[in-house]
């Protein structure tokens, strides 16, 4: 049988300090789920560190498939099963599934930081750009454009590209004003839900997918902004 090399997948980890220099948590930016260009990953030694440090996990959501999700009351967090969620999908594994994976087996809480309506309101947003795109350019042309794109973006996750994203991040501001004001809000809404973990007792680790880092309206711009220090994690070497 041949032996399955896995590949180590950097991102972008942040360490966050109180104005007392007190370690308090740290911030992972990821992808929901990572390209299937190899057949599995790892996370790397920073982020399996800074887990090892922390008292719980917390993600963005909890369920990838919203579409499918049967919801009563739009003021509660999603409380969908990640694990059945995820399971089917581990050959092809997300960022997420791994954490819940390692949150599982350090017995430390696991949780989310955002609505249900807060990522629909972002989906009816790109439905809405899509359907645009695909009535201008039409279905094969759009779907050539989306593949080229997400491999740019799944390139610059890889190699821990920033300025891909903030770039990114600032063209969306230029060309897709809802989306990037859409994005702004639930940045300010997570970010206030994060200091609530932060005060706690013990360390918190949060993942949020990449594009809500970067920019002046970005969760580490406005972290900063409300007094936490927050600096990036390098990457070093895998022995």
């Amino acid at each position: 049988m041949q032996n399955i090399q896995k590949e180590t997948y950097n991102g972008f980890l942040y360490e966050i300090r109180n104005p007392n220099n007190e370690k308090k948590g740290y911030l992972l930016g990821t992808m929901h789920k990572l390209p299937i260009l190899t057949d599995s990953f790892k996370l790397n030694k920073e982020v399996n560190n800074a887990i090892s440090q922390s008292a719980r996990v917390i993600i963005e959501y909890l369920r990838e498939d919203i579409w499918e999700t049967e919801f009563i009351d739009c003021e509660t967090p999603i409380k969908v099963s990640l694990k059945e969620n995820y399971e089917e999908n581990e050959n092809t594994p997300s960022v997420e599934w791994k954490l819940f994976k390692k949150a599982n087996k350090k017995q430390i809480e696991f949780g989310d930081i955002e609505y249900f309506w807060e990522q629909l309101s972002t989906e009816l947003i790109f439905k809405k750009m899509k359907q645009s795109e695909i009535a201008r350019l039409g279905n094969e042309k759009y779907d050539e454009m989306y593949k080229q794109g997400l491999g740019r973006i799944q390139e610059a996750y890889r190699t821990s590209n920033s300025q891909f994203f903030k770039e990114f991040i600032s063209s969306i501001s230029k060309e897709a004003e809802e989306l990037y004001e859409n994005l702004f809000k639930r940045n300010v809404n997570m970010t206030t839900r994060m200091e609530y973990r932060l005060v706690k007792p013990g360390i918190s680790f949060f993942a949020v997918g990449s594009n809500h880092l970067f920019g002046e309206k970005g969760m580490v711009s406005l972290l900063r902004d409300k007094g936490w220090v927050v600096k990036k994690v390098k990457n070093k070497p895998e022995i």
